[in-house]
């Protein structure tokens, strides 16, 4: 394995990755990814959802975790007790009013605008980087996608994952 590869050699294209406008709400976010995932044509199964603005700039994305805590229902949200005891307790003993409510409330929830839960992107590679260069970035910004920009435009993504895959070859090298 050449660790000179480049991120564009590794990278999935713009096009073959789901994306959507700030705008949509977290249903559509949802609706999409699932659509995505369940399309026998993709090489890349996807987990999450691009965000961009107007001008097509990416803002940020939604994966799993930003979904699941976008359609959180309200009373589910707690606030974290200091000196690390972890989140309040809450009275399980609510049966069935409580699976009514959380029903209810995620679909309430799932309204909103996906702007509202996105992550922000914190970093971006450039298509000429080598794949180590963009593994120090996502190591050093805790991030597991990195866009990658050609001519100052987003030509695609690169996923930890992958890159992973691509180092850790020249290790299991006999």
């Amino acid at each position: 394995m050449n660790t000179e590869r480049l991120v564009r050699e590794i990278m999935i294209p713009l096009t073959d990755y789901p994306h959507i406008p700030y705008w949509f709400s977290v249903r559509e976010a949802i609706a999409m990814l699932k659509a995505a995932a369940a399309d026998p044509t993709k090489k890349v199964l996807p987990y999450l959802v691009l965000v961009f603005d107007e001008k097509y700039q990416l803002l940020g994305y939604l994966g799993i975790q930003e979904m699941l805590r976008g359609i959180e229902p309200r009373f589910l949200k707690t606030k974290e007790i200091p000196h690390f005891l972890g989140p309040e307790t809450m009275d399980m003993t609510l049966g069935t009013l409580w699976k009514d409510l959380f029903t209810r409330q995620c679909k309430e929830e799932a309204k909103k605008p996906v702007r509202e839960v996105m992550a922000p992107i914190r970093a971006t590679s450039n298509a000429t980087d080598p794949i180590v260069k963009a593994a120090f970035i996502m190591l050093h910004t805790d991030t597991w996608i990195l866009p990658v920009m050609e001519e100052k435009k987003v030509a695609g993504i690169v996923r930890l994952v992958d890159i992973f895959k691509e180092l850790t070859a020249q290790v299991l090298e006999v």
